[in-house]
């Protein structure tokens, strides 16, 4: 069974990329791409960040295949890394848990991904290795921003 909270996915956002520029990440987003629960960004030094945001326990997400394809595109055109997190709302409503994924095929996936009609569908317990969750939205910015070049 599922469990779903309801926090604000603004400010759980606006949490995420203050956690990032607190640690000297300088972003802006990018326009006509993504979409408000799951927005793009690009990152000096660190090449692109499309965010994907959810409230049900345990993690489901669903992102777009050709939305991966045309930001892995970007980032291969451009030689920069294209990083995917994956935010859990936390169940106390400060900031999210999460996982970090530089693709969907390795660590911290532990099985394969399907695409069904057209959208990666990713559920946590099927998908993810959950020791590799990361415990605060904190804790994910600085490990992000440890990959800068």
């Amino acid at each position: 069974m599922n469990d779903h909270v309801d926090p604000d996915s603004a400010g759980l956002l606006q949490q995420y990329l203050t956690a990032l520029r607190d640690r000297g990440a300088e972003m802006h987003r990018i326009d006509g791409l993504g979409s408000d629960d799951q927005p793009l960004f690009r990152i000096k030094g660190l090449g692109y960040l499309l965010v994907s945001m959810t409230q049900e326990f345990p993690g489901l997400w669903q992102i777009d295949q050709t939305l991966v394809d045309e930001v892995q595109q970007r980032a291969d055109e451009e030689g920069v890394n294209a990083w995917f997190p994956l935010l859990i709302a936390r169940r106390d409503g400060r900031g999210a848990n999460g996982y970090i994924l530089a693709d969907f095929s390795s660590t911290p996936v532990k099985r394969d991904i399907e695409a069904v009609d057209g959208r990666l569908v990713i559920r946590e317990k099927r998908h993810l290795d959950s020791l590799r969750l990361i415990l605060s939205t904190e804790k994910q910015a600085e490990l992000l921003m440890r990959k800068r070049t």
